[in-house]
């Protein structure tokens, strides 16, 4: 299997050390480059040309996200995993629009930050827990979306236990978190979740929120 470089942008040294650690515990993916401002970012990518940045908004006086578009430019495929000190919905906003792949608050669970380098690096969307209860907040304040017929026939087709599963979810619990709660392997939440995404037709994490608010599983 091939590895999976990674590249991790941040302008505390303790934080890239820690992460540096544990994702070295994880066979397929292999730190190749570190920086700790923009000139430094912009010479160790085009060097390694990395599969995954690991990637803080805030570098001193510097603005991590004016990073997303050069590094982009230079690997299209590249997935930029934001690891942020910032739980807001101004801040996310900011860092998709600029192109990022996903968003985790800094201080998560490592399991969490894992499974957003192993998503953005298949070129899906990830939203650690935190970071997705405020986008839903912000959707429902918005004013809930009705939903069709159609829509509650799907979440009907769903098994009890699928149901249950998906509510965990959304609630922003892990597959890891669900398991333990359940009594049952975090690879079994994963099967499960990949039926309830598939029956529901929806696609990625951000998919399975906006359609529990749409049916009014989720309330602010």
């Amino acid at each position: 299997m091939k590895k999976c470089n990674v590249m991790l942008v941040d302008d505390h040294p303790f934080l890239r050390a820690g992460l540096r650690e544990v994702i070295k515990e994880k066979d397929n993916y292999e730190v190749v480059a570190e920086a700790s401002n923009i000139s430094e970012a912009m010479e160790e990518f085009n060097e390694k040309l990395p599969d995954v940045v690991v990637l803080d908004i805030n570098l001193g006086a510097e603005s991590g996200l004016d990073l997303i578009q050069p590094f982009k430019d230079m690997k299209s495929d590249v997935g930029i995993l934001v690891l942020s000190m910032y739980e807001d919905y101004e801040y996310l906003r900011k860092a998709f629009t600029a192109g990022a792949n996903g968003y985790v608050v800094k201080g998560s669970e490592t399991d969490i930050v894992l499974s957003g380098i192993s998503v953005v690096s298949s070129g899906e969307t990830f939203l650690g827990p935190k970071m997705a209860g405020i986008l839903v907040k912000r959707v429902l304040e918005k004013g809930n979306i009705p939903s069709s017929e159609e829509e509650n026939d799907r979440y009907d087709s769903l098994t009890d236990r699928e149901q249950q599963i998906f509510r965990l979810l959304v609630n922003g619990l892990t597959s890891k978190q669900i398991g333990k709660e359940l009594f049952i392997s975090s690879k079994t939440v994963d099967n499960h979740k990949s039926k309830i995404m598939s029956k529901l037709e929806v696609h990625n994490s951000v998919g399975l929120f906006r359609f529990a608010t749409k049916i009014g599983l989720l309330d602010s």
